[in-house]
């Protein structure tokens, strides 16, 4: 019931932004991607029959370092921000976040994440929101911070203790910048993460955006030992989305780089 409540006020809030001026539009259509910018840990499913493409998930996609000796204290990686479509053979609204997190991957108690959502409702309606997460709390958007398209955005998390840390947001295209303290239920520092997902509304996923390609560069994670990896380390994992049994996405990793190219399926 809350799920539909949401979506009717989001339908409807989308509606009468396309029926405004542009600038009243957009206000509007910032408060309706308010409620849409919870984050979840990675739900992993099944790998489609024939798929050689590495771990498959139903809700994002990227490239997980994966530690079993918990030390993942600092994440950084920086892209430039896509403009998102409506998938071929779909309407509607559609969204998608990339994001820079701790813990996504492997702890059901925490994750510290930054990150950009994006929202397409019309080609003439999409907003770009700066956002950050100590989950399960409810996200924080940054209006301070304001992104669009085409703009290159760095995101970094630093956890200075299992229950704290900074998170810096910062446009390098306009200068404008933002940082925070957060904090939280005790991450497990086991992983560190360059991610878009199809985030969830009320648990239950808004539909994917075709967000084209996300690219981090200076793709980087630190742990207390004071050692640097990057997405090519050993204990990388690539992780692919899943949609109704097909493969959405394509993901590639460098030492510095993480490549999430939208597939359509349909």
């Amino acid at each position: 019931m809350q799920f539909l409540t949401v979506t009717f006020v989001h339908a409807l809030l989308v509606a009468s932004a396309l029926a405004l001026p542009s600038s009243t539009g957009e206000h509007l259509a910032k408060r309706a991607d308010s409620f849409q910018r919870p984050s979840q840990p990675v739900q992993l499913v099944k790998s489609p029959a024939g798929d050689s493409h590495g771990v498959a998930a139903s809700n994002w996609a990227g490239v997980v370092l994966n530690s079993a000796s918990g030390t993942y204290t600092f994440a950084t990686g920086t892209f430039k921000v896509p403009t998102p479509s409506e998938p071929q053979n779909s309407w509607g609204t559609h969204a998608a976040s990339a994001w820079v997190g701790i813990d996504g991957y492997d702890c059901a108690s925490a994750v510290l994440q930054a990150g950009v959502a994006l929202t397409v409702a019309a080609p003439s309606l999409t907003t770009y929101t700066a956002w950050y997460q100590w989950y399960p709390y409810t996200a924080v958007p940054v209006y301070d911070v304001p992104v669009h398209a085409n703009d290159v955005v760095r995101l970094s998390v630093n956890a200075t203790s299992p229950s704290a840390g900074v998170v810096t947001i910062e446009n390098l295209t306009t200068g404008k910048s933002a940082q925070h303290d957060v904090a939280g239920p005790e991450l497990c520092q086991k992983s560190a993460e360059w991610v878009v997902e199809q985030y969830a509304v009320w648990g239950v996923p808004a539909p994917l955006a075709d967000f084209h390609t996300v690219a981090f560069t200076d793709a980087t994670a630190s742990g207390t030992n004071g050692t640097v990896a990057g997405p090519a380390d050993d204990a990388a994992v690539v992780v692919n989305l899943v949609q109704n049994g097909k493969v959405v996405t394509k993901v590639m990793a460098g030492n510095d780089t993480v490549e999430i190219d939208y597939v359509n399926a349909n």
